[in-house]
């Protein structure tokens, strides 16, 4: 069966949450559910992997800059956009229209949860995602700050200044729960092991892709 008569159509989905919270953990496992999912006994079911920021050259400027630790909020905020835009504009709409289930680790919410939180305006962040397609369904994952810092191997000295960091992350992250309340956004407990977590996920997907089935 071809692309244009696959009995399906595209779905996005995202992850995101501060790092170190397990998102890209249960983005690897609702990748392997899809793939292998129970309902899609004729195999029609295709799944795009994908995460930010891409291999686009905003995206390889963003890892180097990152890499030598060089943090300038207004760089950050145009190589995000900019990686976004071509990201969106050659891989996840095309893909979407052949219906294919586009996955994401980490979508703009990074981009509020950093850059705006430090100066950019919401204003200028809604105005340079204009256009932009909205998930159909994101996935925020509540971990608590110290399980963050742990898996960092942070400890010790400096602990407690990391530690209020990670914590107004987690506030600016539960906030746009109320700025994007036209998202359908689901705030999930990552304090349990993965596949306990996951299980709360896959009844979400499952509602949203199969309805037909009876959960």
């Amino acid at each position: 069966m071809n692309e244009s008569s696959r009995p399906m159509r595209g779905y996005f989905i995202v992850f995101d949450g501060p790092d170190k919270c397990g998102k890209s953990t249960q983005h690897r496992l609702l990748c392997d559910y899809l793939f292998d999912h129970p309902a899609d006994t004729n195999k029609f079911i295709q799944v795009l992997r994908g995460r930010e920021p891409h291999n686009t050259p905003q995206g390889l400027e963003i890892r180097r800059r990152l890499e030598n630790r060089e943090f300038d909020n207004e760089t950050f905020f145009e190589l995000f956009v900019g990686d976004r835009k071509t990201h969106v504009q050659n891989t996840i709409l095309p893909n979407m229209n052949a219906g294919t289930i586009v996955a994401l680790d980490r979508y703009y919410f990074a981009t509020w949860a950093y850059q705006v939180s430090n100066g950019v305006s919401k204003e200028r962040f809604w105005q340079a995602h204009k256009g932009m397609p909205v998930p159909d369904i994101t996935f925020f994952i509540d971990t608590p700050a110290d399980v963050r810092l742990k898996r960092m191997g942070l400890c010790g000295d400096g602990f407690d200044t990391k530690y209020e960091l990670q914590k107004r992350l987690d506030g600016i992250y539960k906030d746009m729960v109320g700025e994007f309340k036209d998202h359908n956004i689901h705030m999930i407990n990552g304090n349990r092991p993965p596949t306990a977590v996951f299980e709360d996920i896959k009844k979400y997907i499952d509602a949203l892709i199969f309805p037909q089935v009876k959960q």
